[in-house]
């Protein structure tokens, strides 16, 4: 299987404030003989592997992140 995009799951801020020990979670599992595949990003409050389960990323060692500084100069 082969998953394309971000898996979003987390509470809203009055739901973890009202309850803190419930939160969604994400399970990955591998057996021999399958993958699952995820090119993407995973957000969630808790992430757990089981099997053969694994993450492999891949960064782009060329990316840049522009930052917008303001200043004040005297």
């Amino acid at each position: 299987m082969s998953i394309s995009g971000t898996i979003y799951l987390t509470n809203s801020l009055s739901l973890v404030t009202s309850s803190p020990a419930i939160y969604p979670s994400v399970l990955l599992q591998g057996t021999p003989g399958n993958a699952t595949h995820i090119t993407g990003e995973i957000i969630t409050d808790a992430l757990q592997l089981g099997g053969n389960g694994g993450i492999v990323m891949t960064l782009n060692p060329a990316s840049t992140l522009h930052i917008r500084q303001v200043a004040l100069v005297r």
